[in-house]
């Protein structure tokens, strides 16, 4: 009798064996902390003055870690509400609090989609998670693509949905567009009769914003999901605190779905501290983030290679290269790989700086280093040929290959 073929008993084989199709196709969302645990990261969007509030070690052992936390986060909830100026129109009841917004938007998806049936619509250039937790859920994605000015194309997102799109998702201030989006724009989606699904808008950015808070439409408009997060103003994405609110028929539901414990009692006191730091602490931050924004704006304008800056209701910049624009591309990927992370989602580049240095270093490298280069683009339209060093871990810098384009 001819031998049976051994199973493979290995891990790899078993885990490959068992997991779901779609979570082998899966391709991860790639974050800024993913390659390097330190540095200055710049499309992570992190606050660089710090955060509004850090813990004592008194307020650290009269917190009873011995004990389980509050699942439903009232005390956090409250105050909340008093940051937000909501508490006449909303109660705790409105209130979700996750880990960061992407908890929200994960139990969103397991809520409201059936795997392999619904589906959600986005508007890209937008947040990469979107895409990353539906294909986790097994969830179809639509993509309706923003205007040039970064605006949501209404009619046509809308003709986009159909009877099993659940969740339509829009980022104001966007991510990487920094572009809020207008009230009178949710709301049109809100009420259209084309569109029987939830209005998720995403304001991890809002902080920067001249734009208010779409928080005063849920009274309203009860199809609103509003996410925002204190990753990015506050300045404590280290924490992962986000918040969902919405009808309390959805946070309801959301916390039936969620974690029995999602949030630790060291993330709840540091939250609960910093919205009581918001006069002394957040708005100052808030206000330097948003003169030194001003800074970086008009030096990029200066730099001839530049065709637009865009208008930023956030606090980063998005900026246009018209001539040579495949070209720059391909040189930071190669030229850079020693100095940044570079991943792309959705055609947008993202540069991680992957050293551990300060300011100056940065602003070296964005406003002398790539300019440079880039310059000798339209001179040359071409790089000229450089040594690339990198430095070893016996201290010594060794130089890699020419490289030339």
């Amino acid at each position: 009798m001819a031998e049976e073929k051994k199973a493979d008993c290995s891990p790899e084989g078993i885990a490959h064996k068992l997991a779901r199709p779609n979570i082998l196709a899966l391709a991860p969302y790639r974050c800024a902390r993913d390659d390097y645990s330190s540095g200055i990261l710049l499309d992570a969007n992190e606050n660089p003055i710090g955060p509004t509030a850090l813990p004592t070690q008194s307020t650290t052992n009269s917190l009873s870690l011995e004990r389980y936390p509050d699942p439903y986060q009232i005390t956090l909830k409250h105050k909340y509400l008093q940051f937000r100026n909501a508490s006449t129109q909303l109660t705790p009841d409105n209130v979700f609090v996750g880990v960061g917004s992407d908890e929200a938007i994960d139990l969103l998806m397991r809520i409201f989609c059936v795997p392999g049936v619904d589906n959600i619509v986005i508007t890209p250039p937008t947040y990469g998670m979107y895409k990353v937790s539906a294909a986790v859920n097994d969830v179809e994605v639509i993509k309706v693509d923003l205007t040039p000015d970064f605006d949501v194309r209404v009619n046509e997102t809308l003709a986009a949905t159909n009877a099993n799109t659940k969740l339509l998702f829009i980022c104001s201030p966007g991510n990487p567009t920094a572009r809020a989006i207008p009230h009178s724009t949710i709301i049109a989606l809100a009420t259209s009769p084309l569109y029987n699904g939830y209005i998720v808008v995403d304001e991890a950015y809002i902080d920067f914003s001249p734009v208010a808070s779409t928080i005063s439409l849920l009274s309203s408009y009860p199809n609103i999901i509003v996410l925002q997060t204190l990753s990015k103003a506050f300045g404590l994405a280290g924490i992962r605190c986000g918040f969902a609110l919405s009808h309390p028929d959805v946070i309801q539901l959301m916390n039936n779905v969620k974690a029995p414990y999602n949030m630790n009692s060291l993330t709840t006191e540091v939250a609960i501290n910093a919205l009581g730091n918001v006069e002394d602490v957040l708005k100052v931050n808030v206000q330097t983030l948003l003169e030194q924004r001003e800074v970086v704006m008009k030096e990029l304008e200066k730099l001839d290679f530049v065709t637009k800056v865009y208008p930023s209701d956030a606090n980063f910049v998005l900026f246009r290269l018209e001539r040579f624009a495949q070209e720059v591309y391909k040189v930071v990927r190669v030229l850079f790989l020693y100095w940044f992370v570079v991943f792309e989602d959705d055609g947008v580049l993202f540069l991680s700086q992957k050293v551990n240095t300060h300011y100056g270093r940065c602003e070296k490298l964005v406003f002398t280093h790539i300019p440079l280069l880039i310059e000798s683009l339209f001179l040359t339209k071409k790089i000229t040929p450089l040594h690339i060093k990198k430095k070893h871990t016996d201290g010594r810098w060794r130089s890699r290959n020419k490289i030339s384009w």
